[in-house]
């Protein structure tokens, strides 16, 4: 019995502390809510109904393809607020040259300059006094350039923080081997 119990104490001191340190890291994290925000044909499946293309841009195929120097591909309204904070997420495929590409709402609410293939999601704080800008995506270019965009998606963050994007641990069974704890 006396073995029995000493095993029991450390399972039951390993739960209290597997528990405490559960409860802290909970504590830690802040109640994000992303709220969908209804890009129209962020997929380009319906050519370019519900975007707008400056010099340098096409749709077709499904894609957004910039060729040009300069150019902004822009969506119409979506009733981006003041002071809120959007995730943007969007693929950028195809790139040949030098080429960027910049998501940004109104002219003060920039995202990162993009040069490569791949997905990315950035958070961009619309400033005050924005009066509901538009989502664009800038292109740049410098002798014969291609980037295609495609996948696009706008999400409101709301809860007061930013979203946390990585993995934590968190005990999914309550039930430890003695072994384990010491």
């Amino acid at each position: 019995f006396e073995h029995l119990a000493g095993s029991l104490s450390r399972v039951v001191g390993g739960y209290i502390r597997g528990q405490a340190v559960t409860s802290a890291s909970i504590g830690l994290y802040t109640l994000v809510v992303l709220l969908v925000v209804d890009v129209p044909n962020p997929n380009f499946t319906d050519g370019a109904s519900g975007w707008t293309m400056e010099a340098g841009w096409a749709i077709s195929g499904g894609l957004a393809t910039f060729t040009g120097v300069t150019g902004s591909l822009q969506s119409s309204q979506l009733g981006i607020e003041d002071g809120a904070t959007y995730r943007v997420r969007y693929t950028v495929s195809a790139v040949s040259g030098t080429v960027t590409v910049r998501p940004y709402f109104g002219s003060s609410n920039q995202g990162t300059l993009r040069s490569a293939n791949g997905s990315y999601s950035e958070y961009i704080t619309i400033a005050e006094g924005s009066n509901n800008p538009i989502l664009s995506f800038a292109g740049t270019g410098s002798g014969a350039v291609v980037l295609s965009l495609d996948a696009i998606s706008v999400h409101k963050v709301e809860g007061g923080g930013m979203p946390i994007e990585v993995a934590y641990a968190y005990y999914s069974s309550k039930r430890f081997v003695a072994s384990q704890l010491s």
